[in-house]
């Protein structure tokens, strides 16, 4: 009896492990899909505030949000070391999701 029982303890962390590994896909999945709505939700605000200001905007991730920023404002931010020293403007624009125009 003991050999059986620890052959179905065998298979139970088995089955344990696979669904510990198909809940964190499941859970990767949500997380990115998540991401992609606000993504597109931060495309429209930056195109409808580009028209309405008619300033250059980003769209860039800060803490794996989204976040609208206009180039005027991530240049002072620059200026006052709120990023790592060295980094420049092309550098956010290289990192952008998206830039109007």
């Amino acid at each position: 009896m003991k050999t059986g029982t620890i052959k179905l303890l065998k298979s139970s962390k088995y089955i344990l492990k696979e669904l510990d590994q198909s809940l964190y896909r499941t859970l990767k999945r949500i997380k990115k899909f998540g991401f992609d709505i606000r993504l597109r939700m931060a495309v429209r605000k930056a195109n409808r505030d580009a028209q309405l200001f008619k300033k250059r905007l980003m769209v860039l991730a800060f803490d794996g949000k989204p976040i609208v920023y206009e180039k005027q404002r991530l240049k002072e931010l620059i200026k006052r070391g709120y990023f790592l020293k060295g980094t420049t403007i092309s550098d956010l624009e290289k990192r952008a999701y998206y830039i109007t125009k």
